[in-house]
């Protein structure tokens, strides 16, 4: 992609409205922590394996341990 883009300057310029950065804000309470816990509390810094196919299964295990563990943590509030 280069600077002059057309699709790059049309999502620049929807993220820069007001509604783009509201809509932008919300990323941090929903996905940022995902994967600040999976870097800092599971280790996750890279993947193990190699290639597309191995490291999607890899996320999708690492995706399925956190809800587990985020709806455990949730189920003992309750």
């Amino acid at each position: 992609m280069t600077v002059s883009d057309p699709h790059l300057l049309r999502s620049r310029k929807r993220l820069r409205s007001a509604r783009g950065r509201a809509w932008y804000q919300k990323r941090k309470r929903m996905i940022e922590p995902v994967f600040g816990t999976l870097k800092e509390q599971r280790g996750m810094r890279q993947f193990q394996r190699r290639g597309r196919p191995a490291t999607a299964v890899e996320w999708a295990l690492a995706s399925i341990a956190h809800n587990l563990i985020r709806y455990r943590t949730l189920r003992r509030k309750a």
